[in-house]
């Protein structure tokens, strides 16, 4: 009697085991291989057995559930995001113009960021509106006429700081979350999208040209109605600012795109060491060449600034008695490099000039019809 029990007792075992296992198979191999198919995806069961399910290789299966981590990771981003109230200071027949915007605190202290167009910049006054409810009157820093970023300063402590990204590591594809704000509840909005990628000659100028005093090459991403997150911060999914969304006005139509934290981290710095207001300015409009440009243009180089005008007047390609006036600097010219740093689309002239300051001199290699001359400029 009891060996008859073991045998059964085996039996069992031996059923249960081998039908386990058999599950086990059907459950994460051939369930998902004949949802995928034509005949099997009509079947609903086979669908919902599918839901959040990646197959990888066709033989492993991953369980994914990114709304909970998109969650935090804006908690704690819009933490530091504030709106933005600019009052003219001008009353006129009992009526002064204001404006509502939205940025974002750099500092613990209370330094804010926001865009240019976001606020009044002549004889303003300004409030700031946290997400916990708190309002603070604000001072104008600066206003970093290269970036076309503003920097404001609450007399606070303890403000609630976005961490900066690795510019380096942005590349095309990668999620992205923009972040706004509903100015008439100060809520936040959020929109999850890509960076599409990195327009090296996108100029900040406003024209079809570039020029040597504003920021060149900006992120572009997939984001719709972008006018609603101008002046708030883009963050990866680790909860760090890879741009703020701005805006420009060209042929009066907006383009909106990110200026990359890396070029963001270069003038916060530059406002921490109370420099901004003595970046160089070269006063020249160009051409960043290419390949393609180069061909189009009959350059005799593929690649530094060609300093151009459509008009062909050297008023128009060269500021008068701007330093690049002074140096001599033509319409026609290729500038190739500055103080040894060659001009590319990587090391834009913008770039290479708003490294240095005013006051310094420095040497500029330009090709003029073929021949390469030696330029002495003072900035």
């Amino acid at each position: 009697m009891i060996k008859k029990s073991i045998k059964w007792a085996m039996i069992f075992a031996f059923v249960f085991v081998v039908g386990g296992l058999g599950g086990m198979v059907f459950d994460r191999y051939v369930l998902p291989k004949l949802s995928t198919s034509n005949i099997f995806s009509r079947c609903s069961f086979l669908r919902k057995a599918n839901e959040n399910v990646t197959v990888i290789n066709k033989i492993e299966q991953v369980v994914t559930h990114e709304e909970a981590p998109i969650k935090e990771v804006v908690k704690k981003a819009s933490d530091s995001m504030v709106s933005i109230v600019s009052n003219d200071k001008n009353v006129i027949d009992g009526k002064n113009e204001s404006k509502t915007g939205i940025g974002v605190s750099i500092s613990s202290d209370g330094l804010i960021m926001t865009t240019k167009e976001s606020i009044l910049t002549n004889n303003a006054e300004y409030k700031v509106f946290t997400s916990r409810g708190e309002s603070f009157s604000a001072t104008m820093i600066a206003i970093d006429e290269y970036s076309e970023l503003a920097f404001l300063k609450v007399e606070a402590s303890n403000f609630n700081v976005i961490p900066f990204a690795n510019g380096e590591s942005l590349n095309g594809g990668q999620k992205v979350i923009a972040m706004g704000r509903f100015l008439k509840t100060n809520q936040n909005s959020i929109s999850i999208g890509f960076i599409e990628g990195y327009n090296d000659n996108f100029n900040l100028a406003g024209t079809n040209l570039s020029y040597s005093d504003k920021l060149e090459g900006v992120l572009e991403t997939s984001f719709d109605e972008s006018r609603k997150y101008e002046g708030g911060i883009v963050i990866n999914y680790n909860g760090e600012m890879v741009g703020i969304t701005k805006k420009v006005v060209i042929d009066n139509k907006d383009y909106y795109f990110q200026i990359p934290v890396n070029k963001i981290k270069e003038t916060v710095d530059m406002i921490f060491e109370a420099q901004i207001e003595n970046r160089a300015k070269l006063g020249v409009y160009y051409i960043s060449l290419n390949n393609i440009k180069s061909e189009i243009f009959k350059a005799q180089r593929n690649n530094g600034a060609l300093v151009y005008a459509p008009s062909g007047r050297q008023s128009m390609a060269v500021i008068a008695a701007s330093a690049g006036q002074k140096a001599g600097i033509k319409i026609g010219d290729i500038i190739v490099s500055i103080d040894g740093k060659e001009v590319d689309e990587q090391n834009s002239l913008s770039r290479l000039v708003s490294k240095h300051k005013k006051g310094e001199k420095v040497e500029m290699i330009v090709n003029r019809k073929g021949e390469e001359l030696k330029l002495e400029v003072q900035f």
